[in-house]
């Protein structure tokens, strides 16, 4: 966690390394701040297919906790 968050201070536009931290959060059980991670990854990375499924499921998990 540490190394990702030090690229993301290089180089917050880094759509691998929000991927990543969001991996870490949902791992951590912190969903809606993978949620947002997942979000950065393909704003900066728009074809980054693991964040967009990521996405999809995290969006599922919230939405069946609701």
């Amino acid at each position: 966690s540490e190394s990702v968050q030090k690229a993301l201070t290089l180089k917050p536009t880094y759509g691998n390394a929000w991927l990543v931290k969001g991996m870490i959060r949902e791992e951590e059980g912190k969903i809606d701040e993978a949620l947002e991670c997942y979000e950065k990854a393909i704003q900066f990375e728009p074809k980054n297919k693991e964040a967009l499924e990521n996405i999809i499921r995290v969006k599922t998990i919230l939405n069946q906790n609701q």
